[in-house]
């Protein structure tokens, strides 16, 4: 009886959203969530309760959403203190898509969504301005609120160089204080000892000075002031989240039922001169040497994100393309006219899932296996209209509602809290579609991602929350979801994040894509981005051929010069008398124009014994740069000696 008073209490809540989407859908776009998806619907309703005025999740001085809802300092939580580009983007485009009537609510009028999108829209435009903030037009990426002063600062630093270290605390031993800061696990130096990472736990901080640091009690501040400075510190994945999210924001404003009002207008205009602001900062991101962009920047000290190799320090940069950044980041290259070479240094690898139904589904992997890192906070770069990825991304949520499933999840595995105290951690994910060789948390089910899987799989997606309500309804708060539920420990995590809680909306509302085409209407993109996904050319590589090669040793495919196997499906009709596992790997011209790839691109197959009859491996490739500009492909087996007969080995393009 319980469950059914639920739903029941939650479908009253959603019926302003239901019965906005009859009245106005002539006149707006709004939810596409079908009528019959009650659960669904429940669900959107639960989390709009988020922005609700008495909840408090928007910083009254900059319009901001605040990092999350818990504050908890005896537990090191301090979410309602600072903020994040992604989650300040997010609302950026949540209000602006209210605004423009894609989804009436009773929480917060299109009226009031304007006011809120104006607010948010001048911190912003104050912010770039701030050097304390910015650089190059580009914004840290986490900013303290400032405790009510309405003074916002950067984050902290995460790396101290020793020789500035020491030469900070002259009159004192700093080589002596550096070795105890390392002692205590405060600091974690680099091979070569010349800098650290800066190790920030519950043991960290001026009341901490105990055992071996007890002795510097007296100078504790002078030494927390120059671990604990602040700094500019851009990092390209959170900036590009942002633009994306400004550049949808604008085109909501271009919606019919908004587009003509003076305060509109004003807004677009405002916020196309934080995009074009920010040109600047992304052309000095942009690493030329190696023709991918910087992963991040510490302005401050004008030193790049990395990490150490073997004692060297090595850059980081954005070389791994299927990341929740991959929209925004191809939006940013188009938007100002970069070298596409970001994007075709980027590489992906396709790996197969185990589906319960015993069929293997080629799925491009991710760094942890996560639904996050894979379909983004947001999703609209045409990706339902590109053959390629609309397959590609129908067959990741497949596998992880068929893994959700399977092992009784009331959501999918992504990045989020997982119920073990105050963890936060990326390692949730599909143990057999990650690239990473940690293992995976898997009891840790969180609600975000199924905002975007429900823009590909709605009817699957309400079935998923249909089976499991009883649980996914103790989530269910006044100010909306917590993040998820551990299915190990039975037990609700109870964490609730801005970025995911405005994710799970922006993706149920569905308002991205329409949002993004006008924009990309606007300001005259299409044919760059059609021109990004065009299907490569049909291939043969190989007909009624036998071929075998000992395990470490490759056979190699050679391709008509600079091909391009983008946007189409590779097809392997082959004959096998044992199975294998084997990589299959695009090599790139030496005289491409994109130079040679950091990374390779890889397809990882499961080659089975077929007893003697031929057996199809049909996988979609994804549209991108990278697959462009082939001399050959490799396959490689992983475990004995690859002995296959071919009937078919060929490249079959979509039709755009």
């Amino acid at each position: 009886m319980k469950k059914i008073l639920l739903l029941s209490s939650c479908l009253m809540l959603a019926s302003s959203c239901v019965h906005t989407r009859t009245e106005t859908r002539t006149s707006t776009h709004a939810p596409k969530i079908s009528s019959k998806h009650n659960h669904t619907h429940a669900l959107l309703d639960n989390s709009l309760k988020f922005i609700k005025t008495e909840n408090a999740m928007i910083d009254k001085d900059s319009g901001y959403p605040l990092e999350g809802w818990n504050q908890d300092p005896e537990r090191g939580l301090f979410l309602r203190s600072f903020t994040q580009l992604s989650a300040i983007g997010e609302w950026l485009e949540l209000s602006a898509s209210i605004s423009a009537g894609y989804c009436d609510s009773d929480y917060l009028s299109r009226e009031q969504a304007l006011i809120a999108l104006q607010k948010t829209t001048a911190s912003l435009l104050a912010d770039q301005k701030n050097p304390a903030l910015s650089a190059k037009g580009l914004l840290v990426n986490f900013l303290d609120l400032g405790n009510g002063s309405g003074k916002r600062v950067g984050p902290l630093g995460e790396k101290a160089g020793k020789a500035k270290f020491i030469k900070a605390l002259d009159g004192l031993d700093g080589e002596a204080i550096w070795n105890d800061l390392v002692a205590a696990s405060w600091l974690e130096a680099s091979s070569d000892g010349s800098w650290a990472n800066i190790r920030r736990s519950e043991k960290y901080g001026t009341e901490h000075f105990k055992d071996n640091l007890a002795k510097y009690e007296q100078d504790k501040y002078r030494i927390m002031e120059i671990l604990d400075q602040r700094v500019v510190n851009i990092i390209f994945g959170d900036n590009v989240n942002l633009t994306a999210s400004v550049a949808k924001a604008i085109g909501a404003l271009l919606h019919p039922s908004i587009k003509e009002r003076s305060e509109a207008i004003k807004m677009r205009q405002e916020l196309q001169v934080f995009l074009d602001n920010q040109a600047a900062g992304y052309d000095f991101m942009l690493d030329k040497k190696t023709q991918s962009f910087l992963f991040g920047w510490d302005a401050t000290n004008d030193t790049y994100t990395g990490w150490d190799v073997n004692g060297v320090f090595k850059e980081a940069h954005m070389n791994s393309f299927i990341n929740e950044f991959r929209g925004p980041w191809t939006f940013t290259v188009l938007n100002y006219n970069l070298d596409i070479a970001a994007l075709a240094n980027a590489a992906f690898k396709i790996k197969p899932y185990p589906h319960s139904s015993g069929k293997d589904l080629y799925s491009l992997a991710t760094w942890d296996g996560s639904a996050f890192q894979f379909f983004g906070l947001t999703n609209f770069m045409k990706d339902q209209e590109t053959p390629a990825w609309n397959s590609l991304m129908q067959t990741a949520v497949d596998a992880h509602l068929d893994f959700a499933e399977q092992n009784q999840l009331p959501g999918f595995l992504s990045e989020s809290y997982t119920g073990n105290k105050t963890e936060y951690t990326g390692h949730i994910g599909l143990p057999t579609n990650c690239l990473s060789d940690q293992d995976r948390i898997t009891d840790a089910a969180s609600l975000y991602s199924l905002g975007v899987a429900s823009m590909y799989r709605p009817r699957e997606v309400e079935q998923l929350l249909k089976r499991n309500w009883e649980t996914i309804s103790l989530l269910l708060t006044d100010h909306g979801p917590w993040e998820g539920y551990n299915t190990t420990q039975k037990k609700v995590i109870e964490f609730q994040t801005s970025a995911h809680t405005l994710a799970l909306i922006l993706g149920l509302i569905n308002s991205a894509p329409e949002n993004m085409q006008r924009y990309l209407d606007h300001r005259q993109l299409n044919k760059a981005l059609t021109k990004l996904y065009a299907p490569g050319e049909k291939a043969i590589f190989a007909q009624n051929k036998m071929i075998s090669a000992p395990q470490n040793q490759s056979i190699n495919f050679i391709l008509d010069k600079n091909s391009s196997l983008s946007n189409g499906q590779l097809i392997l009709n082959y004959k096998s008398a044992s199975a294998t596992k084997a990589v299959l790997t695009f090599q790139r011209s030496p005289n491409s124009r994109f130079g040679l790839n950091e990374m390779s691109d890889e397809i990882y197959l499961s080659l089975k014994n077929t007893n003697d009859q031929y057996q199809t491996i049909a996988v979609n490739l994804p549209a991108v740069a990278s697959l462009q500009d082939l001399e050959k492909i490799s396959i490689q087996s992983l475990e004995g000696q690859l002995k296959i007969e071919i009937k078919d080995f060929s490249f079959q393009p979509f039709k755009q």
